[in-house]
């Protein structure tokens, strides 16, 4: 059965035999990554840049140490491979070279290591600060925002 022009993609697929989800996901996907030149010579994915806030960085710089640190300087062959590092990603790790790993996978390295990574966190409040700051808003729009309290029209 040919298609008719007018038939969009989706219906054709719809019409078609049926196929696993994931072959009906990839299908209506079109092309699955779209290459960029990176100026050194060889081709890297555009699947999407990573956060680049220094703080996420410089997290993502320190649990690369540590891999590479309880690795050794000569485990990149031999040792990483075990905690399921592979020797260029090792490479890139006791180089600092963090853009391609996310933190999500050097902790996960970490404890296939045996290692524990502690994480802690301090946050104000947030909500309190935000209503403070809305009720100011409301108050100066109400009294018309001259410090006088008058609203600005001779009053």
């Amino acid at each position: 059965m040919v298609p008719a022009p007018e038939q969009s993609r989706a219906s054709r697929l719809a019409d078609a035999p049926p196929l696993t989800q994931a072959k009906r996901d990839l299908a209506t996907m079109g092309p699955a990554r779209q290459f960029r030149d990176d100026g050194k010579g060889s081709l890297a994915a555009n699947i999407g840049s990573m956060p680049r806030h220094p703080r996420i960085l410089e997290l993502r710089k320190q649990l690369a140490r540590e891999i590479a640190r309880a690795v050794g300087p000569t485990g990149q062959h031999c040792i990483a491979p075990s905690f399921g590092i592979r020797q260029p990603r090792m490479s890139e790790l006791a180089r600092d070279r963090v853009e391609r790993h996310t933190v999500e996978w050097l902790i996960r390295r970490v404890y296939a290591m045996g290692g524990k990574v502690n994480l802690s966190i301090e946050l104000g409040d947030v909500a309190g600060e935000w209503h403070r700051e809305r009720f100011r808003r409301i108050a100066a729009r109400r009294t018309g925002g001259c410090a006088d309290g008058s609203r600005g029209r001779g009053e």
